[in-house]
């Protein structure tokens, strides 16, 4: 069936508002450093990690370099998101002030977090986004999108495909780690990731539950390596 045949090329992973990235597992962490307290269970747990490295007030994350470090001491693959300000302006600054930090480590797949409000203009955010997508392309890294489909759809319309060659991390808590209830927006007919449950625990720290589907492939020149 589609469900098992997915259930077959899915592995799990978990995050929360800190992302702790793994392909097998992923662990999503909150923006505390201290609460990761025990790294070795963080290393059995996940084999690679996503840190957030921008917050949506408008700084880069104060426990970026510390996570960064972290990972980097435990050998985890890793990579960073950015929650953007929109109302901050200048999303290339954005990005920049975060890369500052992070190129240090060889971050090269970075996270679009694309939630909450941003302008009731849909061509507004579409140029914003387009300038982070951009900024992250020129700076060397690969974007990824996490959404929702109601979230994107307020605002960029359902008629926007234009991002639709870059990975998608999807959102739809139902607690179920398949795909099979993904609907098609955006332009994207497959995720590379779903947001399933939240509010879990391990290794001391809480997290949100998510599947990643290392079977999905892009083609073109916008796709991320994992």
């Amino acid at each position: 069936s589609t469900q098992s045949t997915w259930g077959n090329k899915m592995k799990e992973f978990a995050f929360s508002m800190f992302l702790l990235f793994a392909c097998g597992k992923v662990v999503f962490f909150p923006s505390t450093y201290n609460e990761v307290k025990d790294a070795d269970c963080v290393k059995a747990y996940a084999k690679r990690i996503c840190f957030r490295g921008y917050q949506s007030i408008g700084r880069v994350d104060n426990y970026l370099k510390s996570n960064l470090e972290l990972a980097k001491k435990l050998g985890l693959s890793t990579s960073i998101y950015i929650s953007p300000c929109f109302y901050c302006g200048h999303p290339a600054k954005q990005v920049e002030d975060m890369v500052a930090i992070s190129r240090a480590y060889s971050i090269t797949k970075i996270w679009v977090f694309i939630t909450g409000m941003w302008s009731d203009s849909k061509e507004k955010n579409l140029i914003f986004l387009r300038e982070l997508i951009a900024t992250i392309k020129a700076m060397g890294s690969k974007p990824g999108i996490y959404s929702a489909e109601d979230t994107w759809e307020r605002l960029f319309g359902k008629e926007n495909f234009e991002f639709k060659n870059l990975p998608l991390w999807y959102v739809f808590l139902n607690d179920d780690p398949n795909p099979t209830d993904f609907q098609p927006f955006g332009g994207w007919t497959k995720p590379t990731a779903k947001q399933y449950d939240t509010n879990n625990k391990t290794c001391g720290v809480e997290f949100d539950l998510n599947s990643y589907y290392e079977s999905v492939s892009y083609t073109t020149s916008d796709a991320a390596d994992d």
